[in-house]
């Protein structure tokens, strides 16, 4: 089960955004994003953040991947071990800095500084090239700048724990 979150208009090979997010039940997965056209041939289109309800559970890299987050960033396997390791403790992220930081970096055999330098590159490429609007949708209000890495860890966790 998935739940729209943008209604499109192909003009040509120009998207055009044409509605605003509402909800509406689908109920095949393929990927990060499910894309379903109206009829075939048709130029309107749905895309699609997963969704727990139909047996699939969210996880840290289908959501990633549902903002425009690539696996060929270092940073990206960062991200879903930190917000994995959020969720899976019930701990806040005060201590990104302290503790999650050291640890992902002792867990992939880099350096703290590294793995902050990764996220940030990640959560930056997300922003300007990625779906800003899925990103407001987990975060939950509207973003006017990119998150800052603790926030992007936060927001993330939150939308899973929300989920399940």
């Amino acid at each position: 089960m998935c739940f729209l979150l943008r209604h499109y208009v192909r003009s040509g090979s120009e998207v055009i955004h044409a509605a605003v997010p509402s909800l509406l039940p689908f109920s095949s997965f393929s990927g990060p994003s499910c894309i379903k056209k109206r009829k075939k041939g048709s130029d309107i289109f749905y895309i699609y953040l997963p969704d727990k309800q139909g047996g699939i559970p969210i996880t840290a890299d289908r959501l990633l991947r549902s903002i425009g987050a690539s696996g060929r960033y270092t940073g990206f396997d960062y991200a879903v071990y930190m917000i994995e390791q959020i969720v899976s403790s019930q701990e806040s992220i005060h201590l990104i800095t302290k503790r999650l930081y050291p640890e992902t970096a002792r867990r992939f055999g880099v350096k703290p500084h590294s793995v902050e330098h990764a996220l940030r590159t990640l959560i930056n490429t997300c922003w300007d090239y990625g779906d800003r609007d899925a990103m407001n949708e987990i975060a939950g209000r509207p973003l006017m700048q990119a998150p800052s890495n603790a926030e992007f860890i936060d927001m993330m966790a939150a939308y899973i724990k929300g989920m399940t």
